[in-house]
């Protein structure tokens, strides 16, 4: 009898023993999970925030594009206009000429023209018929003055 109360012993020990090592055994497999599930997580966070970045250095870089073209054109602009100036300045000049100064301010206008005029853009046709116009207009007149005197 004590031996058969001894086998039962051992096989309540060894029935405990192996409840222990399965209940281990799950923990153990539940934490793999837990630690799989947040490393799963904490990839997908990263690749989030790669996306996120990749997504910001983008718009900063279309931005910085927008602003580059926006300053370029603007400096073009501002060629032009002073250039425009430039001409308008020497034709201006040049409607007021005198005997004296004709041969002086029609050189003028000739440099004038040819340096700044390529750079009035879409006002370079009109800057151009302006200029002849002058051109004749302070011709006649320095003609006029100097057949009078």
């Amino acid at each position: 009898m004590r031996q058969k109360e001894e086998d039962m012993a051992k096989r309540r020990e060894a029935k405990r023993q192996k409840e222990m090592e399965e209940k281990s055994k799950e923990e153990s497999e539940k934490k793999e999970e837990s630690d799989r599930k947040q490393k799963e997580a904490e990839e997908q966070q990263a690749a989030e925030e790669a996306k996120k970045k990749a997504e910001e250095q983008k718009e900063k870089e279309q931005k910085d594009e927008e602003n580059k073209k926006r300053m370029e054109q603007e400096a073009k602009v501002l060629r032009e206009q002073q250039a425009m100036l430039n001409v308008l300045r020497v034709l201006q000049k040049l409607s007021s000429a005198t005997p004296d100064t004709f041969d002086a301010l029609n050189k003028e206008l000739e440099q004038v023209l040819a340096t700044e005029l390529p750079q009035t853009g879409a006002q370079q046709t009109v800057l151009k018929a302006e200029a002849d116009r002058v051109l004749e207009y302070a011709k006649l007149y320095v003609q006029e003055v100097s057949g009078k005197a």
